[in-house]
C-alpha cells in the first residue's frame, strides 16, 4: 500500500513537471498529426500491486484501460482535464511505473538513405555508424549518440539538390600532394594512379585541357595545369612520394583527397564524402612561399569547374604570419573560405598554441572555419587541440578510414588533419548548392547544421560536430542548447534549396518530457524546454518537390544550469544559478581538484583542467553542465625566429573524453605515443608546414 510519504512525493513530481507542460504546449497548433490526444500508454514495473497500479490510472483520471495483456501494456483513455504530455509526465514520476509514452502515430515517411556499393564503406564510422549509449549527456539515464555525419541521408538528399546547373564544387588542397605515382597524360590531365581516386575525382581546368602546349591557355600563368599545380617542382604533376629528405613519410595529401572525392559507388575501397560532386584541386605545397602561391593559384583560377570555394589547410604554422594571414583576408574577398586543422597538441588555442592559421578566427578572419577532432565515440579526440572562442567546430578525426600510398593501398589514421576535411566537404557542398553564400554565411550554415554535444560545450565554441545532414537542412540551428528559462526559435532557410521544402507542417519531439517544439503566433516555430535532458525532433514539410518529406533534427540539450559552460582563470570566481524555481538546490563538482563551488553556486578555479558542475534538485541529481575550462595565465614567451608548425600527439590526455578514458585507455595512448616515428623540424630560418596528421 501507498505511504504518506510517497504520496507527497508523487504530488512533488506532479507540479514539479506541470507548470512546464503547461507552459511548453500553450502555443501548439490544436491538433497534432503525430499521437492521439487523450490517450497514453503505461507498462507497470514487475511486482508492483493492483492497488499502486489503479492508483496511478486515478492520478491521471484514466477513464477506460485497455489492456495489451501479452505485452504488459495498458492503453489508458484520460479525462478532458488532462492533456497527454501532462499524463505521461505524472506516470513516469510514478516509481510503480517502467515506462509511459504518448499513443504515437505511424511514421510511414522517414528521411531516405543512399549507400554506394564501396567494398570498404563499413570502414568509414565517419560517414555513417550506429549510436552508442552513454551516461554522460544527463546525471542518471542512458542515451544514444550519433556520433557520424549522417552521409547517407545527406546523399540522399543531395540526389535532388544537384541538378540542372549544379555540378558540385571544389576544394583546393594545399598539402603533399595527390597519388604516390601519379603521373600527366595531354589528352587526360593528370592521373593520381590510385584505383578509388580516378581522375573524374579532380578539378578540371577545361582551357588548358582542350589547348595542350608550352603556354599558358588561361590568364594564371601556369601552362597545362589541367588539374591543378605542383608548386614544390613547378609543374602539373602533384605527385605525393615517399621523401627522406623532407621526411614526408606519410601521404598526407592524398589521404585527404580521399576523405574529399575518393570514387563514388566503383566497386573499389571506400568513397568520398562528396558523393562525386566535390572535386579535389591539389596545390602541392610545403614552405611559406609555396603555400601562398596555391593561395594565389586558387584566387585566380576561374576557368576551372567546378569552382574553387574552399581551401584545406591541414597544416600549421607556429607563427602569426602577416603574408599568410593577408593572402587568407584575399582568397575570402574572392569568395574563398579556408578550413584550418586546430593541431594536436592537446592544447588550449583560446590563449595562444602556436596553431596557425586556425589561430586566425581571433583576428577575426570571418573566412576562417577553425576545426578540431572528434573521436568515434563522438567526444573530443585525445590529441585535439581546442579553444571555447577559437576553434568553431569539430569533426571525426580518430580512426578515419582512407586512400594510401600505391596504387591500391588504404589505411586508418587519426589526427585533425582528417578533421578538416570533413569539414570542408560540407562547405564546399552547401556553397556549391548556394553559390550566393559568403565564407562567412557558409561557414555558419555548418556550425549552424552541427550535432550539440555537452562533452563539446566549453571545449569547442559552438560544441558541436560537422553533420552533413545538417548542413543541408533547410532549417536552423538543426541542434543545441535550450535552458529552461528560453524559448529557441527555428527559422527557415529562405535559399533556393530550401524552398522546395515548403514550410513546417509539424513538429514530433522524441521525449515530450524534455521539450516540445511549439507554433508561435508568427507561424515560426520554437523549442520549448521542459525538463534538463535530451531530444530531437521530426519536422514534416508541405512542400510537394521536398527532396525528403521529413527531416529529423539532430540533438537539443535542455539544461537548468546557467551558464552551461564557461572559461576561467584560476584563481577567479564566477557564479552559476539553477533555472529551475522553488526548489532545495544545491551543487557539486566532478573534479573538485580544479575547483570548488558553494551552496550560492559560487565556481572558485583552482587549477588548471576541466570539471562540470552538477545541479541537485530536493536531493537528487538533476543535471549537469557542460565543461567548465580552467586555464592558467599565459606565459610570457620570447618569440623564435625559425621552427616549423608544432602538430605532434598530446603526451597527456585533454579534456573531452573523460567518460570513456580509464587505466586501460591511457596505456594504450602511451603505448602508441611510444611506437610513434619523430618528426624532425627544421629550426633554420625558413618556416615550415608541418602536417595535423
Amino acid at each position: 500500500m501507498r505511504t504518506k510519504t510517497f504520496f507527497a512525493f508523487v504530488l512533488f513530481f506532479g507540479f514539479f513537471f506541470l507548470p512546464f507542460e503547461v507552459r511548453a504546449v500553450s502555443g501548439e497548433p490544436a491538433a497534432l498529426p503525430a499521437y492521439r490526444e487523450g490517450e497514453v500508454l503505461v507498462k507497470f514495473r514487475v511486482g508492483s500491486d493492483e492497488d499502486d497500479r489503479a492508483w496511478a490510472r486515478g492520478f491521471v483520471g484514466a477513464l477506460n484501460v485497455r489492456k495489451i495483456r501479452r505485452l504488459g501494456i495498458e492503453k489508458l483513455s484520460l479525462s478532458p482535464g488532462i492533456t497527454a504530455l501532462e499524463a505521461v509526465q505524472m506516470l513516469r514520476s510514478d516509481p510503480s511505473v517502467e515506462y509511459a509514452e504518448l499513443n504515437w502515430r505511424v511514421r510511414f515517411l522517414d528521411m531516405p538513405r543512399v549507400e554506394p556499393g564501396d567494398p570498404d564503406l563499413s570502414s568509414q564510422w565517419h560517414l555513417d555508424a550506429p549510436p552508442l549509449t552513454g551516461y554522460f549527456l544527463t546525471i542518471s539515464r542512458p542515451v544514444l549518440i550519433d556520433r557520424d555525419v549522417d552521409a547517407p541521408e545527406a546523399w540522399a538528399v543531395m540526389q535532388e539538390v544537384f541538378t540542372g546547373p549544379v555540378t558540385g564544387g571544389t576544394i583546393g588542397v594545399l598539402d603533399s600532394g595527390c597519388g604516390e605515382f601519379g603521373y600527366f597524360q595531354p589528352s587526360l590531365g593528370y592521373i593520381p594512379n590510385h584505383e578509388d581516386l580516378p581522375n573524374s575525382s579532380l578539378w578540371v581546368n577545361s582551357v588548358e585541357l582542350l589547348e595542350p602546349g608550352d603556354s599558358p591557355s588561361d590568364a594564371n600563368s601556369y601552362a597545362d595545369d589541367v588539374n591543378g599545380w605542383d608548386f614544390m617542382d613547378d609543374d602539373n604533376t602533384m605527385t605525393d612520394p615517399y621523401n627522406l629528405v623532407e621526411e614526408w613519410l606519410f601521404p598526407h595529401g592524398t589521404f585527404i583527397s580521399g576523405i574529399i572525392a575518393a570514387g563514388w559507388d566503383n566497386g573499389r575501397g571506400g568513397v568520398g564524402l562528396g558523393a562525386g560532386k566535390v572535386k579535389v584541386m591539389p596545390l602541392r605545397s610545403l614552405y611559406l612561399d609555396e603555400t601562398l602561391l596555391g593561395i594565389d593559384y586558387a584566387i585566380q583560377t576561374t576557368s576551372g569547374a567546378p569552382p574553387v570555394r574552399v581551401l584545406n589547410a591541414s597544416w600549421t604554422f607556429e607563427h602569426d604570419i602577416q603574408a599568410l594571414r593577408e593572402a587568407i583576408e584575399a582568397a575570402g574577398e574572392a569568395g574563398i573560405a579556408l578550413v584550418a586543422a586546430a593541431s594536436n597538441d592537446g592544447l588550449n588555442n583560446d590563449p595562444g598554441a602556436g596553431a596557425f592559421p586556425a589561430e586566425y578566427t581571433k583576428v577575426p578572419l570571418d573566412n576562417v572555419l577553425a576545426v578540431a577532432a572528434s573521436s568515434s565515440t563522438g567526444g573530443l579526440a585525445y590529441f585535439s587541440n581546442y579553444g571555447p572562442e577559437s576553434v568553431q567546430v569539430a569533426a571525426p578525426g580518430h580512426g578515419i578510414f582512407s586512400i594510401h600510398w600505391g596504387t591500391d593501398e588504404y589505411e586508418t589514421e587519426s589526427g585533425t588533419s582528417f578533421a578538416a576535411p570533413i569539414a570542408a566537404s560540407a562547405l564546399a557542398i552547401i556553397m556549391s548548392v548556394n553559390p550566393g553564400l559568403t565564407p562567412a554565411q557558409a561557414i555558419d550554415r555548418v556550425i549552424d547544421g552541427g550535432d550539440f554535444d555537452a562533452r563539446l560545450s566549453g571545449l569547442i565554441r559552438s560544441g558541436k560536430r560537422v553533420n552533413l545532414a545538417g548542413t543541408l537542412a533547410p532549417f536552423a540551428p538543426y541542434s543545441g542548447c535550450a535552458p529552461l528559462d528560453t524559448l529557441r526559435p527555428i527559422a527557415s532557410y529562405g535559399d533556393s534549396v530550401s524552398a522546395l521544402y515548403g514550410s513546417i507542417v509539424s513538429a514530433v519531439s522524441e521525449s515530450p518530457s524534455v521539450a516540445v517544439m511549439v507554433s508561435l503566433p508568427d507561424g515560426s516555430w520554437a523549442v520549448s524546454p521542459v525538463s534538463p535532458g535530451l531530444t530531437t525532433f521530426t519536422l514534416q514539410f508541405d512542400g510537394a518537390l521536398a527532396p525528403v518529406t521529413s527531416y529529423e533534427t539532430g540533438p537539443w540539450r535542455v539544461t537548468g544550469i546557467s551558464p552551461f559552460f564557461a572559461q576561467v582563470e584560476a584563481g577567479q570566481s564566477m557564479t552559476f544559478s539553477s533555472l529551475i524555481p522553488a526548489f532545495t538546490t544545491s551543487w557539486s563538482l566532478t573534479d573538485p581538484a580544479v575547483g570548488s563551488i558553494n551552496s550560492s553556486g559560487v565556481f572558485t578555479a583552482l587549477a588548471e583542467g576541466t570539471t562540470r558542475i552538477i545541479l541537485n534538485v530536493e536531493g537528487q541529481d538533476m543535471d549537469n553542465s557542460g565543461i567548465i575550462v580552467v586555464t592558467s595565465a599565459p606565459p610570457q614567451v620570447e618569440p623564435e625566429t625559425g621552427g616549423g608548425g608544432g602538430g605532434g600527439c598530446a603526451t597527456t590526455a585533454p579534456p573531452g573524453d573523460e567518460p570513456w578514458t580509464g587505466m586501460a585507455g591511457m596505456a594504450v595512448v602511451l603505448a602508441i605515443l611510444f611506437l610513434m616515428r619523430k618528426r624532425a623540424v627544421k629550426t633554420s630560418s625558413e618556416l615550415t608546414v608541418q602536417g595535423c596528421k
